[in-house]
């Protein structure tokens, strides 16, 4: 069965990594360092399958030469902690052979990597020798400087975003599985780049073993995260056989029976409407719940030292803005009545200098006291046991942000679903519209369902069973009010 993955990483002088030695590891070769003066050889590494370097056609030609293409690299970063090259690692497909192999990775890199102007040094490897023996792989280091016939040009720094980490997931996907289909035929095996979450699926996904644990599980013993696959696999056995067990009970408290299309059609749509109102409710309940999560994190400590800290932090804000009002007033100049009223009494205004000044001093001690008072309890939060303090007060949050944790993780399943269900509702109104268009008047469906999915199986398999039984000319008919639905501008089907 053919295996999805691809995983994005960065190289950085951050991590004490070098461009040029990482490039030297994964195409098995010799290179010189000129940075750090060291030579990297792996020639007696073995594996490498395969080693090419694809570049925009703007770029020079040394960018070919690997050493001189990774030194230029090195060169043009200047920062001790620079991001020198991204490398992306991405699963081949066991059951093509090795040229086709070759022209899956080079097609998906030309169009979603070179074409946007990056250079990319490929590196297909042949499985471990002691590992999984379908794992064929590439490596595929990636410029993170835009070129052109002068060189490296500025940093890219969209290259950077997550949405364009999911556009490459997605183009990997449809990529390898165009080549399935053109080598394998129809039967070929798919892959998809969704979890479980966004396919809505209950399934727990699995956890990448690493080298570590694979060596462990290789020499025939259990390790911490085989454990836990193992875990996650039977509890996903149990709830495909409480799915399958679903589906039989469905079959057997609502069988099948010729239908109205156009009743059929009214419970879609009140089942369609029923789920945008689920979708609405589950969303506001999730944005409730994320607002009660907010700030609690791994650095609860922190804001909880924070919190405590709130009320003499006011205190000493409040004191500051009497104190800057107190000042102002003093410092602004007198107005025309305020001179005049000096020569009428001038012994009233000395009196009213005096207390002025006395509010100003009374504002500054205040302010000195709030700071004295802040300072008390910093030094206190640093104490043994102010950090006792803290610690049984995060101790006390954790079960409460847990479970809000698992809430918010349910209702975010729950939500995924809810989506997928209602997609296939709309698409199912939008096919018994154009079939009754065409003129179809019964479906072979159940009256409802024990759920949404089971409900909605039932009349995608009702759908499919008109559709086999339909003639030439009935399939024509329908395709017509089917384009007409998915593009009205058309006309077609009128």
């Amino acid at each position: 069965m053919a295996d999805y993955r691809l995983a994005a990483q960065m190289i950085s002088r951050a991590d004490g990594r070098s461009a040029v030695a990482a490039a030297a590891y994964r195409s098995g070769q010799d290179l010189h360092d000129l940075r750090t003066g060291l030579d990297h050889d792996y020639t007696r590494k073995g594996g490498v399958m395969h080693e090419e370097i694809l570049a925009p056609k703007a770029a020079p030609d040394w960018v070919k030469d690997r050493e001189t293409l990774w030194n230029a690299v090195e060169t043009s970063e200047t920062r001790i902690n620079s991001q020198v090259a991204r490398e992306i690692q991405i699963s081949l497909p066991h059951e093509l052979d090795h040229a086709q192999r070759v022209a899956l990775t080079k097609a998906f890199v030309q169009e979603n990597f070179v074409s946007k102007g990056m250079v990319a040094d490929i590196a297909i490897h042949a499985p471990p020798r002691h590992g999984d023996e379908r794992n064929f792989h590439a490596h595929v280091m990636l410029t993170t400087r835009e070129i052109g016939p002068d060189g490296f040009g500025k940093k890219n720094r969209d290259w950077n975003r997550k949405e364009v980490l999911q556009d490459w997931r997605a183009a990997w996907s449809q990529t390898q599985n165009q080549y399935l289909a053109q080598h394998l035929g129809r039967k070929a095996p798919q892959v998809t780049h969704q979890s479980y979450l966004e396919r809505g699926m209950d399934n727990i996904p699995g956890v990448h073993l690493g080298p570590a644990a694979s060596a462990i599980e290789r020499r025939k013993e259990r390790s911490h995260l085989g454990d836990r696959n193992r875990r996650r696999q039977a509890s996903n056995a149990r709830v495909n056989a409480a799915r399958t067990r679903m589906d039989q009970l469905q079959e057997q408290a609502y069988p099948r029976v010729p239908r109205d299309i156009i009743d059929i059609r009214i419970g879609i749509i009140s089942e369609r409407m029923r789920l945008e109102e689920k979708a609405d409710d589950l969303r506001k309940e999730r944005k409730d719940t994320l607002a009660k999560m907010k700030g609690w994190h791994h650095h609860s400590h922190r804001n909880i030292e924070k919190a405590t800290l709130a009320p003499f932090e006011n205190e000493v804000k409040l004191a500051k803005k009497e104190l800057h009002q107190a000042v102002q007033k003093h410092e602004k100049g007198a107005t025309p009545r305020q001179i005049m009223a000096w020569f009428r009494n001038p012994a009233g205004q000395v009196w009213q200098t005096l207390k002025t000044d006395e509010v100003i001093s009374e504002a500054a001690s205040k302010l000195q006291a709030a700071e004295k008072k802040r300072g008390r309890a910093e030094a206190w939060l640093q104490s043994p046991d102010g950090q006792k303090k803290v610690m049984d007060k995060y101790n006390e949050l954790q079960p409460e942000y847990a479970k809000l944790r698992t809430k918010e993780r349910k209702l975010r399943r729950n939500l995924a679903q809810t989506k997928r269900h209602l997609e296939v509702a709309k698409r199912h109104e939008q096919m018994l519209k154009a079939m009754s268009q065409s003129g179809i008047v019964t479906l072979n469906t159940s009256v409802r369902g024990l759920d949404s999915r089971l409900y909605l199986n039932g009349v995608q398999a009702g759908i499919a069973e008109k559709m086999r039984s339909l003639a030439p000319q009935q399939k024509q008919r329908l395709q017509q009010s089917w384009t007409q639905i998915l593009n009205p501008s058309l006309g077609l089907g009128r």
